[in-house]
């Protein structure tokens, strides 16, 4: 049997120790007299506990093989974690997380694969890190780190097919919308946008994307070339590298962009603290972009979301018609909402129309018409009230403001009607006659004179030869109604003013029974869409009514004596010289609203202008 005293020495060599060794002088020979035949019982109850402390004492060797540091790799980036306080390969996982919380910070968990080599397979989460230490020797030399990967989130996935299958993208005209077609992918929008991405994409060019991230959240940055896509952090040479390049299109979305040598392109809001900055620099310009049309808006549904329990066509229909043309609202935020209520596709949108009338009811009319006159285009007003345009014929690089929705117009005007009748001065004759918003003002105010009915006057412009002589009109008071199209409206009632809820149907906005469309403008030239005009004839025609339908140029009274007949034109925008057809029989009216800008009559006036009173047909 082996002496215990080097028992002693086997298990220090592990870290344990069966205990002091009790020897007095002669002790040893002494024990062994008194004991007699338990010598051999005692030696082997020395036997049996050093070979337990012997096990112990193995087991904390194991224990102390895991690294106190285990290096991590992730997409080029090296880190290091403390194991101290990691018990299984899960821990190990939350680590990584938080060691890359931009690239990581938004997977889930379960999406995150641990590897000891690039190809060796993933290590079970719910592992202990002592079962697997010698799996993680090597990973305490950075040289040799475990290797983190994670199967990307669904933005990721997507900007990962859409990038790898631009290349083979093809731009599609589907009437007067464009669109890019790509495998699994559309884009749309602008053209000229789809052009630059598909040549970025083709001739192997550098790109860099932030998209919008709402407050508080990090910047999210990817790197686009022929090698893929990747997620990039803020403090990344290859980042650094990319913005330097004269040759990278670095793209950002509703956020200030970084000051660099990049070809930039921002897209934001009206928001003057996202691009003032960019504005600095002389090579920069300004675009304006259009609202989407309802069309896109759909295209887009059907894309993105056909299944109609995700997002219903008929609830994004009815936001349309409040937020106008804004996919953040009337697509984004209107399937969240529905995920959010259970479905309730009414109390999404009684939330909704709810919000946007609370942001209408916090700014005064007149401090929107104050920011306007200043040309102000930052977010101090609400945007939700004004649409920022590119100008229909003066390009990109001009603006011109158009209501949201007919619902927020005639909400606001609801809202602040005694404020703008109790100052027309201000609202009608402080803005100058060529000013936009002048008209958006009075579109609200001569529908509001034209619903609340009364005697106005009216001249023909079409006769021949003209002539300048007024008759007084008058129609009775009239309810409002909304429709979508032609085939709503009910002519035969003269008790109401039909609008219609979107602007598409360019040539009237608005009509009542029995035969007269309305026009409101403050311009001298406001030439009417032949083809359009034909669908609102449809209408009259369904009523039966026998004389001549009218059209009305709804005009202030400073317009009003010099208005001019207005010409016909084709969809191309050129003067429609056809037959006329129907809209040969229509005939072409000036009426006035005033507004306190009518000069005094002079000798003249008397002459020309002399009223004769006629009831509307």
């Amino acid at each position: 049997m082996s002496n215990p005293e080097s028992r002693k020495i086997e298990t220090e060599s592990f870290g344990r120790s069966v205990g002091p060794s009790r020897r007095g002088a002669g002790g040893g020979a002494k024990m062994r007299d008194a004991v007699g035949g338990l010598g051999s019982i005692v030696s082997l109850w020395l036997t049996l506990t050093s070979n337990l402390f012997l096990t112990a004492g193995l087991q904390a060797y194991t224990l102390r093989m895991v690294p106190q540091r285990i290096w991590l790799a992730f997409n080029g980036y090296l880190v290091s974690v403390r194991t101290n306080t990691l018990e299984i390969v899960q821990d190990l996982m939350l680590a990584a997380k938080n060691e890359f919380p931009i690239s990581l910070g938004d997977i889930d968990t379960p999406r995150i694969t641990l590897h000891t080599t690039e190809h060796a397979e993933a290590l079970d989460s719910g592992l202990a890190i002592a079962e697997i230490a010698a799996q993680l020797t090597p990973c305490a030399a950075r040289e040799t780190p475990l290797i983190v990967k994670a199967k990307g989130n669904i933005e990721e996935e997507n900007i990962l097919r859409f990038w790898k299958n631009l290349p083979e993208a093809t731009l599609v005209a589907d009437g007067e919308m464009a669109y890019l077609e790509l495998k699994e992918s559309y884009v749309l929008g602008n053209p000229n946008l789809g052009h630059r991405f598909i040549t970025a994409a083709c001739k192997n060019k550098t790109v860099l994307w932030e998209p919008f991230q709402t407050p508080g959240r990090p910047v999210r940055t990817y790197l686009m070339t022929s090698s893929g896509v990747e997620l990039l952090a803020d403090n990344s040479d290859k980042l650094a590298n990319a913005r330097a390049n004269s040759e990278t299109l670095y793209i950002v979305d509703g956020r200030a962009p970084q000051q660099c040598q990049a070809w930039t392109l921002l897209v934001t809001s009206p928001q003057r603290k996202h691009y003032k900055d960019i504005l600095k620099e002389s090579s920069s310009s300004l675009l304006y972009m259009p609202p989407w049309s309802s069309e896109e808006l759909e295209f887009c549904k059907a894309v993105l979301y056909p299944d109609e329990r995700i997002l219903p066509t008929t609830l994004m229909r009815r936001l349309f018609e409040w937020y106008g043309g804004v996919p953040r609202f009337v697509v984004a935020r209107a399937k969240d909402q529905l995920k959010k209520l259970d479905g309730d596709e009414e109390a999404v949108l009684e939330k909704m129309v709810g919000d946007l009338t609370q942001a209408i009811s916090g700014v005064p009319m007149r401090k929107i018409i104050e920011l306007h006159l200043a040309r102000s285009r930052d977010g101090e007003y609400s945007h939700h009230v004004l649409h920022l345009c590119r100008h229909p014929k003066k390009g990109l690089r001009q603006f011109q403001l158009a209501w949201a929705s007919s619902q927020v117009k005639n909400l606001v005007f609801d809202r602040f009607v005694q404020e703008i009748r109790s100052d027309q001065a201000y609202f009608l004759t402080r803005i100058s006659r060529l000013d936009d918003l002048r008209g958006l003002v009075f579109e609200v105010y001569a529908h509001a004179a034209l619903r609340d009915g009364g005697r106005f006057q009216a001249r023909r412009l079409d006769c021949d030869p003209p002539s300048d002589q007024s008759v007084e009109v008058t129609f009775p008071a009239a309810e409002r109604q909304y429709f979508r199209g032609y085939e709503e409206v009910d002519l035969p009632r003269t008790d109401v003013l039909w609008q219609p809820t979107s602007k598409n149907l360019a040539s009237i906005d608005s009509l009542r029974g029995p035969a007269n469309l309305f026009q409101v403008t403050v311009s001298e030239q406001h030439a009417i869409k032949h083809q359009s005009l034909m669908k609102a004839l449809g209408a009259v025609n369904k009523a039966q009514y026998q004389p001549s339908p009218r059209l009305y140029f709804v005009v202030p009274s400073d317009r009003y004596f010099t208005y001019k007949r207005q010409p016909y034109l084709k969809a191309d925008g050129k003067v429609y010289t056809d037959r006329l057809g129907d809209v040969g029989k229509v005939e072409q009216w000036a009426l006035m609203i005033p507004t306190g800008r009518e000069r005094p009559a002079t000798v003249k006036d008397s002459e020309h202008h002399a009223g004769t009173k006629r009831k509307a047909d």
